[in-house]
């Protein structure tokens, strides 16, 4: 009777703990998600004062594609050669394709001092001076600590099916990003994504004239 009685209690102790154990796991609180947006260029001089037949440059950015890979809202780190790491308490405060077009939009506004710069679905409807085919490559954090993108694009004038260029940009931040916190990260890509905006500015300020 006093071995049932002991086995009993040891049942009840062994069961009390394992429930103390899976409420501390229930109860504990995830990481808080944080969210990340690219950001324009600051204010800059315009590349060049530029204008065709007495009215504003008008530019249209057809479509910007992304790797499958980059169309989730987690950010994407490149940690190997042919690994990735999703970054899931870390994440795009949207659509990062949405996003770029924004950015792209902005930062080539500013740089050919032109507000007529149109992005998907809100094309303008008239024809443009040019327009603009863009299919990223890729465009993350890779095991140097450093970011990489690269982007194949071509560029139209006056609805030409014939580009005036295709070209392939491939740029690498400066500076290795210290630490792991992404907000050095996404700071960087912005500055790349600038680099590529003034890449496509100038394509288009040789052309205006031709």
């Amino acid at each position: 009777m006093k071995l049932r009685y002991n086995k009993t209690i040891m049942f009840f102790a062994a069961s009390s703990f394992l429930v103390v154990i899976l409420s501390g796991c229930i109860s504990g609180k995830a990481p808080a998600t944080k969210f990340y947006i690219l950001n324009p260029m600051d204010s800059d001089q315009p590349l060049a004062k530029i204008s065709t037949k007495n009215k504003p440059l008008s530019i249209k950015i057809i479509s910007q594609r992304l790797p499958q890979y980059l169309k989730r809202p987690q950010i994407v780190t490149r940690s190997g050669e042919h690994q990735l790491e999703l970054a899931e308490y870390d994440q795009w405060a949207g659509n990062l394709g949405k996003n770029m077009n924004q950015v792209l939009s902005r930062n080539l506004s500013q740089l050919l001092a032109t507000a007529d710069v149109s992005i998907p679905p809100f094309y303008n409807q008239t024809q443009c001076d040019f327009d603009i085919e863009i299919n990223i490559l890729e465009f993350e954090k890779h095991a140097d600590n450093h970011v990489h993108f690269s982007a194949r694009w071509r560029l139209f004038k006056n609805n030409e099916k014939k580009p005036i260029a295709a070209e392939v940009t491939d740029l690498v931040s400066s500076k290795p990003i210290i630490g792991n916190r992404f907000d050095n990260t996404i700071s960087e890509m912005s500055k790349l994504y600038e680099q590529f905006g003034r890449v496509i500015a100038r394509e288009i300020s040789n052309h205006v004239n031709k």
